[in-house]
């Protein structure tokens, strides 16, 4: 049990880091969330590896005058360094125009341990 404990409370400061990068419009930040070879699966699109992540993560927030994000809590299960969840996110977003846009849906997540942190391995957005 005190290793699912640990694990889900580095996974849960991983959606907040998460939020806080979109809050802050920060690639590096968001990019860090992410195993070096990570995946994005979102709007379509198949990203592969921190650094295209990061840069994908750029241009999709520069659209966007501010976006907030709410986490609801992962539902786990810890194997180990790895993991696989998901969890509901519901999203507003103000675009440069003053138009407004909210998403609701789920992240489908395989996590790993890389570097002392919990990073997204996998992320899919449904």
């Amino acid at each position: 049990m005190d290793n699912f404990v640990i694990a889900e409370y580095g996974i849960r400061q991983l959606h907040a880091r998460f939020a806080d990068a979109v809050w802050r419009q920060d690639g590096d930040d968001f990019a860090a969330c992410f195993a070096t070879e990570g995946e994005w699966k979102i709007a379509g699109m198949h990203l592969r590896g921190s650094a295209e992540i990061g840069e994908a993560c750029t241009k999709l927030l520069g659209r966007c005058a501010r976006i907030h994000l709410i986490t609801g809590l992962p539902i786990i299960h810890v194997e180990g360094a790895t993991a696989i969840g998901r969890l509901s996110m519901t999203e507003f977003a103000k675009m440069h125009d003053g138009s407004t846009a909210m998403t609701i849906g789920w992240y489908h997540d395989r996590y790993v341990q890389e570097s002392g942190r919990w990073r997204f391995a996998h992320r899919h957005w449904s």
